[in-house]
């Protein structure tokens, strides 16, 4: 079987970053929609094999892949300074994790769970959509 050309997978073509870009609708796909379904399930109080296999899992399956897509657009643009780039990612990355794990009982508290999944659903999609300029 052989593929179309588009993809990027025929030895003659010169494959560019902007081809690491699709993986990131998978990204949106998986990880806004555990958003969304942990935020559900936990209003309505679904036992805890939901949100904890399925949602989380879905979310972390998408998180991954958006990792994946992210960190290898980064290192084909930016080959001469992956090693910083890389540092950068890792810093932002681990600001928003200080910061969503110091709030985020709070926001529950304040919100409920489903107003604040449903919430990190929607800034996950507003932020992925960014790649579609790119």
């Amino acid at each position: 079987m052989k593929l179309p050309p588009f993809v990027g997978l025929e030895v003659d073509v010169a494959t560019e970053p902007e081809f690491r870009l699709p993986i990131m609708v998978t990204y949106l796909l998986f990880t806004s929609t555990g958003f969304f379904a942990w935020g559900q399930s936990s209003y309505a109080q679904d036992p805890w094999p939901v949100p904890v296999i399925v949602c989380l899992g879905l979310i972390n399956f998408g998180v991954q892949l958006g990792t994946t897509g992210v960190v290898t657009y980064v290192v084909d643009c930016h080959r001469e300074k992956a090693g910083e780039a890389f540092a950068a990612m890792n810093f932002i990355k681990n600001l928003f994790s200080f910061g969503l794990s110091f709030y985020i009982n709070g926001w529950i508290e304040n919100q409920g769970a489903r107003n604040c999944f449903f919430t990190m659903g929607g800034i996950t999609m507003g932020v992925t959509l960014f790649t579609i300029p790119m």
